[in-house]
């Protein structure tokens, strides 16, 4: 534990410059030391600290993100009755731990209900749901990753032949 005493007595408002010198550690990394003030009485107060980096430290840990998310479906052109239901679905890969917020978006103006899937790590997850149309043309889906992008990723384009 270093005491080194303040220059000169420090009223209320007033400032005072502190040097100290630091060794870096002979490994690679980041290093973060941390002081506190103590008064004359004993009393200590502040929080202060320094974070160094020696050597060649690793790159910080990306933040988390949604690096991907094509969307398909089981078949994108359906022949039947209708209505007719698309199963579509999005392959959401991550870069690590954390909870993904999504909806999908289809081209008559309409969303699936929110969802939500937490990752332990990272990796990829099929999100899926389904879209019912009830007209011959052709639709289109997407989804929406709400959290943590806030970033559309994805269409699959869907064709439906109504029949009798």
């Amino acid at each position: 534990m270093l005491h080194q005493p303040l220059p000169k007595v420090v009223p209320p408002g007033d400032t005072v410059t502190i040097s100290i010198n630091l060794v870096s550690p002979n490994s690679d990394g980041y290093f973060t030391g941390y002081w506190k003030l103590k008064s004359g009485a004993g009393e200590l107060f502040g929080n202060y600290w320094v974070t160094i980096s020696s050597g060649t430290p690793p790159p910080p840990p990306a933040a988390f993100a949604v690096t991907s998310a094509p969307v398909s479906a089981e078949h994108v052109t359906i022949d039947g009755i209708c209505p007719l239901t698309f199963h579509v679905g999005a392959d959401v890969t991550v870069n690590g731990p954390g909870t993904v917020t999504y909806w999908f978006e289809f081209s008559n103006g309409t969303t699936s209900a929110a969802g939500s899937y937490t990752f332990s790590a990272a990796g990829t997850k099929l999100l899926t749901t389904n879209f019912t149309v009830n007209a011959t043309g052709d639709y289109w889906a997407k989804i929406y990753i709400d959290k943590p992008n806030h970033q559309y990723f994805g269409l699959v384009n869907l064709h439906a032949n109504c029949g009798p």
